[in-house]
């Protein structure tokens, strides 16, 4: 059985509406197939994800007790919109404020 998430033809549509992204969506692959580590294939990513979006920082955060966490992070770090995060993890979905702009990698109801 694979545990791999995948998209479906509907989820591959939405990309097809921002062609912009496709130079981004090229460089996030080609660093997965080049990088070292994980670690590196996250700074390149998030370098990559804040140049082309034009922001001053991004990062991976997790929740750690009942706090949010930077795993890793490009830019210089500022404080997190912690409200925006939850309510995205409590939505399964995206959501944009303040010049934030937050996505859950991974639905709860996804494997």
């Amino acid at each position: 059985m694979n545990d791999r998430p995948s998209l479906d033809r509907d989820e591959l549509a939405h990309l097809c509406d921002k062609p912009g992204l496709a130079p981004l969506a090229v460089e996030v692959l080609w660093h997965a197939a080049r990088a070292e580590s994980p670690v590196a294939y996250l700074h390149e990513v998030l370098s990559a994800v804040r140049s082309t979006t034009g922001g001053e920082y991004a990062a991976l955060v997790t929740a750690v007790a009942d706090r949010w966490v930077p795993a890793h992070h490009s830019g210089s770090p500022r404080p997190l919109p912690v409200d925006l995060l939850a309510d995205a993890l409590d939505q399964d979905a995206a959501g944009c404020r303040g010049g934030w702009v937050v996505v859950p990698l991974a639905l709860r109801g996804s494997k």
